[in-house]
C-alpha cells in the first residue's frame, strides 16, 4: 500500500518524513527536545558507532549524527513501508546539519535484530507504526512485567551489570 509522503521541518531547517503526524511530533519531542535517550550519563562522542535497533523513522539516528563528529550510525527496521520513510530520512540527513567533519553514511538495513536467525512475521498499526510489532500482545505483557514489585533503580542494576539479561527483553525503565 502506497502513503502519500508526509514532511515536517524542525527548528534547524532539517526536514523528515513520516507515516503519522502525532505520532512524529511525539517522537521528536521525545528524542530532540526531551533528550529521552541522553540522560544519566549516556550520550555519543565523536567516531561512536550507534546501533538503532527498531529503528523506526529514524530520529533517534538522526540525533546521534547530529550529536558529534564522525558518528557511524546503523539502524535495523524489519517493516517495509517504516522502512522505506527510515531510508530517505537518513539519506537526507547525510548531507543535512550534522557536525563539521566527516561523518560516515549511515547503514539502514530491513532486518530485525534478535537471539537467532528466523523468518517471522510482523505487525504493523496503520494509526501507530512506531508500536508495530512481532507480537501483537507484548506492549501489554512487558508493562505488566514492569508493574510487578520491582523499582526503576534495582531494574538498572539487573540490565546494567547483565545478571539477568532474559530479565532486560523489552525493558522500558
Amino acid at each position: 500500500m502506497a502513503y502519500p509522503r508526509k514532511l515536517l521541518e524542525d527548528l534547524q531547517g532539517t526536514m523528515f518524513e513520516y507515516l503519522h503526524q502525532d505520532e512524529a511530533e511525539f517522537l521528536y519531542e521525545e528524542v530532540f527536545v526531551r533528550r529521552c535517550y541522553f540522560q544519566h550519563g549516556i550520550r555519543v562522542e565523536e567516531g561512536a558507532v550507534v546501533v538503532d535497533a527498531g529503528a523506526n523513522i529514524g530520529l533517534f539516528s538522526l540525533q546521534c549524527l547530529r550529536e558529534a563528529k564522525g558518528v557511524q550510525v546503523f539502524a535495523f527496521e524489519p517493516i517495509p513501508v517504516i522502512y522505506d520513510v527510515l531510508v530517505r530520512n537518513l539519506f537526507n540527513a547525510s548531507s543535512g546539519p550534522v557536525k563539521e567533519g566527516t561523518c560516515p553514511k549511515p547503514v539502514a538495513l530491513r532486518v530485525a535484530l534478535g537471539a537467532e536467525q528466523a523468518e517471522e512475521e510482523f505487525y504493523f498499526f496503520r494509526d501507530n507504526p512506531g508500536e508495530s510489532t512481532r507480537h501483537r500482545g507484548e506492549r501489554g505483557e512487558q508493562q505488566q512485567a514492569l508493574e510487578a514489585d520491582v523499582d526503576a533503580a534495582s531494574w538498572r542494576r539487573v540490565v546494567e551489570e547483565g545478571k539477568h539479561p532474559d530479565r532486560a527483553r523489552g525493558a522500558r525503565y
